[in-house]
């Protein structure tokens, strides 16, 4: 897959600040192209000018509503990986595929790639995903199925919030003490 650069900056963005959510305020800027980036707990001041969400915006709101009262339909917003390397639009689109309530671990993600020794190379991907929840990144736990990092605010309290709410818990989870893991 070659990358494509799209030519924008900030003030060809727009954005939508989502109030009180369960992970706070959640920031949404996108380009013409797509969404950009996704990030929680976010203050009103980082927003830099109110140009008005567009009607995908506007969705993108409703479907996260949707997410956080237990819809598992998705996020079906276009996303703009152009500021990505090719490797990285690689890995972000695979794990935009990673289903509603299932965990992958980072060498699973990079099997799915073609590159079952690139494990390491997919977490340092994952740990600049610019387009948190869209791109479910904290669906992709350690080899031991366990919680090893999340590079959002909140760390891994927000990674385990995430999980907890889609009902998948990682193998070190009390909830699944006694099983077996079969991840490796």
């Amino acid at each position: 897959m070659k990358a494509m650069k799209n030519q924008f900056d900030r003030t060809t963005l727009n954005q939508l600040l989502i109030k009180d959510t369960p992970l706070g305020n959640i920031l949404c800027s996108a380009s013409p192209y797509g969404l950009v980036s996704l990030s929680f707990y976010a203050q009103a001041e980082q927003v830099f000018e109110d140009t008005g969400p567009t009607e995908a915006l506007r969705e993108l709101k409703e479907e996260i509503i949707a997410y956080f009262k237990g819809s598992k339909a998705g996020f079906s917003t276009a996303v703009d990986l152009s500021s990505c390397s090719a490797f990285q639009q690689e890995v972000l689109t695979a794990c935009r595929e990673i289903p509603y309530g299932v965990t992958y671990t980072y060498g699973q993600l990079a099997k799915t790639l073609g590159k079952p020794k690139a494990a390491r190379a997919v977490g340092g991907v994952l740990a600049r995903n610019p387009i948190l929840l869209v791109i479910p990144c904290h669906r992709v736990v350690a080899a031991g199925g366990g919680l090893r990092g999340y590079s959002a605010v909140g760390g891994l309290n927000t990674k385990q919030t995430l999980l907890a709410h889609e009902g998948a818990y990682p193998y070190d989870h009390p909830v699944n003490e006694g099983k077996t893991n079969d991840r490796q």
